[in-house]
Formats: structure tokens, sequence, C-alpha cells
């Protein structure tokens, strides 16, 4: 009839937070919770197919996003699996193999007008590395686009081969990735949730206050970054359960 999940059990803690004093008020890093995030990051300029498919298999696994960092390793933005796996497979699978990971979060979280420019260099890439079938999958499934047997009713057109050779000219790539942009124009994505800043918290910032952060905004890792915004590591749910675990056992009393 129901089930509980981690941050239900989170949630619960925290509204009883007062009964693990003082280790709730000591800050992530002293009660060692930062793990490191490389396992779940990329680089706006990494190829999307080679670099993010692994790493959405990690995040995958432990229920947490990718991280998107700038060539200096700040912290851009992140990438949910959720999302990703809301997105049509034929488009999906087009964007993965077309696409830079910068280009590939900032067309997940684009709004249509520039969803659509996206998926005309989309489209261009693939005709100039010879990906027919994968066009024509594309063309076939792509909802901003119509198929052959609908393309009179549709009010988005797809490229000719011809039309394809001069897309990367008359059409910008996806911009640089930015959450922050991209949260400021309220841009829309296939019905879901305008791009946010990841959630951040500092190496000094209480568990308490990590909790309450990753409650708050229905996450479900808390990104550690320093005071440049360069990535330090991640502090997830089951960190935190493990700190208030560690708790647990050092108060309860001792068998006679």
């Amino acid at each position: 009839m129901c089930w509980l999940t981690v941050e239900d059990v989170v949630r619960f803690f925290l509204g009883s937070i007062a009964f693990f004093s003082p280790t709730a008020s000591r800050s992530v890093s002293d009660l060692g919770v930062v793990r490191p995030a490389s396992a779940l990051a990329v680089s706006t300029g990494d190829d999307a197919l080679s670099a993010v498919l692994p790493v959405l298999r990690a995040a995958f696994a432990e229920h947490a996003s990718v991280a998107v960092l700038s060539a200096g390793g700040r912290l851009e933005g992140e990438m949910s699996p959720s999302t990703l796996c809301s997105l049509d497979a034929p488009v999906a699978a087009a964007a993965f193999a077309a696409l830079s990971a910068g280009e590939l979060a900032s067309f997940v979280d684009s709004g249509r007008a520039r969803q659509e420019a996206a998926l005309r260099v989309v489209r261009s890439r693939l005709h100039r590395r010879n990906l027919h079938g994968m066009l024509d999958l594309l063309d076939g499934n792509d909802p901003l686009s119509p198929s052959s047997s609908s393309s009179s009713s549709s009010p988005f057109s797809s490229s000719s081969s011809s039309e394809d050779d001069d897309d990367e000219e008359n059409n910008q790539a996806p911009p640089p990735y930015s959450t922050k942009q991209a949260g400021r124009n309220g841009l829309w994505s296939k019905g879901r949730r305008a791009a946010r800043e990841p959630i951040t918290c500092r190496r000094g910032s209480s568990l308490v206050a990590v909790m309450a952060q990753a409650v708050t905004h229905r996450v479900t890792q808390v990104w550690v970054v320093d005071d440049d915004d360069q990535l330090v590591g991640v502090v997830g749910f089951l960190d935190v359960l493990r700190a208030l675990r560690r708790h647990l056992l050092a108060a309860a009393p001792a068998p006679n």
C-alpha cells in the first residue's frame, strides 16, 4: 500500500534532531561524511556518449545526480538521471551521440525554441558522421519534429539532408551550460521544472543544515564546494544516516 524512502527516514530524523545533539551541530567535514564526487562528475567539454553514460550508471545506483563542471572544476550544474530518462528514447540517443556533456545538459533543461535549434545541430552532426540510421529513427519519433507520416500536421519540420550541411553555419550549438541562466529564464522543458542551480554547502556546514537543505529542495544529495564554487565532494542521504547511526551506537548504554 505504501513504502518508505530514504528521504522519509531523513525527514523523520530531522523532526527529532534535538535527540542527535551535539552530532547534528557538527560540520559535515568533522563528521567525515563528505565523499569524493569525482565518480559523479563530468566536464562540460566531455563527449556525452563516452563520458556521461558511465557516470549516469553510478549516479543511478546511488540515487544521485551528475555534477557538470567547467574546465576549471567549477560546479556549473547537474543532470538528474530521472530527467534524462524522461526524454523520448530516440531523442536521448541522438543527443548523446552528437553533443558534449555541457551541450547535453543545456539541451535537457532548455526551452522548446532552444531545443528545436539544438535538434537541428544534432541532425547536422549525425549527418556529417554518417549516422543515417539514427537520423531516420530521430525523425520518425522526435516529438519536436514530424514523423514521416504526419509532417503536414506538425508545426515543426525536420531538416533535409541538403539542409543538414548548412545547419552548423545557420544554427549555433547549444550554449555553454549554466543552470543559473536557465533558472532565471524559467525555461520550458517538456512539462518538467525549469533548470535550477544545484544545491550546495561548504565543508563547515552543519549536518542538520545539510539535512534541511536536502529535505527542503527534495534532492538526494548536497554538493560540497569551496569559496570559488570548486567541487569538493558530496553528502548524500545515506551518508547522513550513517552519521546518525554512529551517534545512536555511541549513545547506547553498555550491556550489563
